[in-house]
């Protein structure tokens, strides 16, 4: 029987369209939660990225960020 993976299982980072389909959010959501420090991202070569610990602490508020 295949084993479903967990929920911190996956990609290290995601682009925008990937926390988008995630969250199920628009991208002007996604982008202005990043703009706000509500989600963590990185630039890398000049594309963002979102680590998935980001968007997973914005599933879990009860859990700390690091920083």
């Amino acid at each position: 029987m295949p084993q479903r993976n967990a929920p911190d299982e996956g990609p290290l980072i995601h682009t925008i369209p990937e926390v988008m389909h995630l969250l199920r959010l628009s991208r002007r959501t996604v982008e202005e939660m990043i703009r706000t420090g509500e989600l963590e991202s990185v630039k890398i070569r000049g594309l963002r990225r979102v680590h998935r610990q980001s968007v997973l602490a914005l599933l879990d508020p009860g859990s700390s960020r690091s920083a």
